[in-house]
């Protein structure tokens, strides 16, 4: 990842973040915000040309928007992706519960201190 300024420079913008949400009121619930977050839409993505047959067996090229185009097609482009990479589900073990890393993936064996803490908070099992 290439940032486009220093980490210092972002850090700064966290830390004063951070102070003014600690000066401000302090919500212990969703429903004590003053107001609902105005997420903004997702942006259309931009059209591109994509071959197909119409019923005679011609190609033609119609626009398309760029939702369906999987990663494979991408990558073979040499359009940058992310790649989330994430052990395969029968490599995982059978108990426990997975802590992904930055680094490694650790697995803890016993969740009972985990299940205990997410019962003091209210959560049910599932």
């Amino acid at each position: 990842m290439k940032l486009n300024h220093p980490i210092s420079e972002y850090r700064l913008v966290l830390s004063e973040w951070v102070k003014k949400r600690r000066e401000g009121p302090q919500l212990t619930v969703y429903t004590e915000a003053p107001e609902y977050i105005n997420w903004p839409d997702f942006p259309k993505p931009p059209p591109r040309k994509v071959e197909v047959g119409d019923c005679s067996g011609n190609r033609i090229f119609i626009d398309a928007s760029d939702l369906a185009q999987s990663r494979r097609d991408k990558r073979e482009k040499g359009i940058p992706i992310l790649n989330w990479e994430r052990p395969a589900q029968h490599k995982l073990p059978k108990k426990g519960i997975v802590c992904l890393r930055m680094d490694r993936l650790r697995v803890k064996q016993s969740a009972r201190a985990w299940m205990e803490q997410r019962s003091r908070m209210g959560c049910r099992p599932g």
